[in-house]
Order: structure tokens, then C-alpha cells, then sequence
């Protein structure tokens, strides 16, 4: 018969073990050899990004992060082309925006004035 101690021991390592697996994912893409803007104060650029399932697993200098390749990795070398992190574009014309305004009644103006 178990103890609880050893119980709940148990069950802490089996909720731990996802997270563990995770440090294992093996990269399915990695770009090389680039100019890499991180936004990160403590790394503002770096020259290597690992990505496996639409996400960020590594980001570092060529040699770290090429050391995760698989023979399965993708690898692309971007010949000193820099990387952004995260630009959406909303695609929005200014001036149709503007000219839209000017054909509507906005009536919470006159609520908040």
C-alpha cells in the first residue's frame, strides 16, 4: 500500500511531465544566419530562431540553436536579413477611413462632450 507522501509525490511528477516533454520538441523550422530583433531587454537581438508548431522553441546564436536540428528540421539560411516579431497589418486606408467618418452621424459624440 502506498504512503501518501509517495502518492502525491507521484501525482506532482505525473502533472510536471507535459512541461517536461515540451523541452524535447524538436524544431521543424529553423532560420539562420540572420539580424533578429527579439524586443527583449535582455537580449535585444540574436542571430538564430528554432519554431516547431507555430511557436518559438529557442532563440540564440547560429550555433545553439542549429545544435537543435533534426534530420527532420528545415533549415533556412537568411543571409543576414533581419527578423520582426509580431506585425499584423490591420490593412487600413487612412483616407477612406477619414472620408467614411465624414459620411456618418456619430451620436455618442454629443453623450461624451
Amino acid at each position: 500500500m502506498q504512503s501518501r507522501r509517495q502518492f502525491l509525490s507521484g501525482l506532482g511528477a505525473f502533472a510536471l511531465a507535459p512541461s517536461l516533454s515540451l523541452d524535447r520538441t524538436e524544431p521543424e523550422l529553423i532560420l539562420y544566419n540572420a539580424n533578429i530583433i527579439t524586443i527583449d531587454d535582455r537580449r535585444p537581438r540574436a542571430q538564430a530562431v528554432a519554431i516547431a508548431d507555430a511557436r518559438i522553441l529557442a532563440v540564440g546564436d547560429n550555433e545553439q540553436v542549429r545544435g537543435l536540428a533534426t534530420g527532420r528540421t528545415k533549415k533556412i539560411d537568411l543571409g543576414g536579413r533581419t527578423v520582426v516579431p509580431g506585425f499584423i497589418d490591420a490593412h487600413t486606408h487612412p483616407a477612406e477611413a477619414g472620408l467614411l467618418h465624414l459620411r456618418q452621424v456619430d451620436c455618442a459624440l454629443r453623450s461624451i462632450a
